[in-house]
């Protein structure tokens, strides 16, 4: 068996063999990744009696509270009342994927410390099996909402198509972020931890479950939120019909493809410290 030993000498220091153990490591992500993905699948919900129901339940159960407290006139959503279940369940749906791709890379990795301390395999096949569960959960959840506009009488438009791009660039921005937090996330608790706190946080100052006027004073404060013109633009290719994304789409999408890049190479970099640590 080849032994390998890391040590705090600099990857940088010879950039050749970085670039080629590097290229070697994404040749093998893809078929471990998969494998991982299969299992964990399996696994996840082998012990459970309602399965893939529970990617559902918790996210309904949610917006069913804020369409009870709509209705009740309980709060002022700003959304006519026709549209408002379908508002808010696609709202909720889009972000629990970028809550999940935040947390998604320390979890995985985490999950799998006695691996990485003791087997030479690469840490983007955990990160690749975890994406790929977030992946199937957002096509059940999708499938789901194709049924609620039947079922709302919503309707089907052509902006549609464009809404696997809008969730697309959801996932890249959660998994830019939660990959940036993975190496200290890794060692310390405190990290998942605070993400949760902030993720909780960050989930009442988005229109989620609600619509800023756009005159108002606090959508002056609220539209520098990187994740609205996301969030805003899919929804609206959902429900509205609407094909221009918002203003700040294509710039927030190219920052979370830069600071995924970015995250990636940090973490690479990392990589041999944080095993020794663990």
């Amino acid at each position: 068996m080849k032994e390998t030993t890391y040590t705090s000498y600099s990857q940088l220091a010879t950039p050749r063999i970085f670039i080629k153990e590097f290229i070697n490591d994404l040749k093998a992500t893809r078929e471990l990744g998969w494998r991982l993905f299969i299992t964990n699948l399996r696994s996840q919900y082998r012990q459970s009696f309602l399965g893939y129901i529970w990617l559902l339940v918790p996210p309904l159960l949610t917006s069913l509270i804020w369409i009870f407290l709509s209705r009740s006139r309980i709060i002022n959503t700003n959304t006519s009342d026709n549209i408002y279940p379908i508002f808010v369940i696609s709202g909720i749906f889009i972000w629990q994927t970028f809550v999940e791709a935040i947390n998604m890379p320390i979890q995985q990795l985490r999950a799998q410390k006695a691996i990485l301390t003791k087997v030479k395999v690469p840490h983007e096949a955990f990160i690749l099996a975890g994406l790929g569960e977030i992946i199937f959960n957002l096509i059940v959840r999708m499938t789901l909402l194709v049924v609620l506009l039947l079922v709302f009488n919503v309707g089907f438009n052509l902006t549609l198509l464009l809404v696997p791009f809008g969730l697309f660039s959801v996932l890249l921005m959660g998994l830019a972020i939660g990959l940036l937090f993975t190496p200290i996330g890794l060692l310390y608790n405190d990290i998942p931890n605070g993400l949760n706190a902030i993720a909780a946080l960050w989930f009442f100052i988005t229109p989620i479950i609600y619509q800023i006027p756009t005159e108002t004073h606090i959508w002056q404060i609220l539209k520098y939120n990187p994740i609205n013109p996301l969030l805003i633009t899919t929804r609206n290719w959902i429900i509205y019909n609407k094909s221009l994304p918002e203003i700040g789409f294509f710039l927030v999408l190219l920052s979370a493809l830069i600071l995924l890049i970015l995250s990636w190479f940090i973490y690479r970099i990392s990589k041999p410290h944080l095993i020794v640590r663990l």
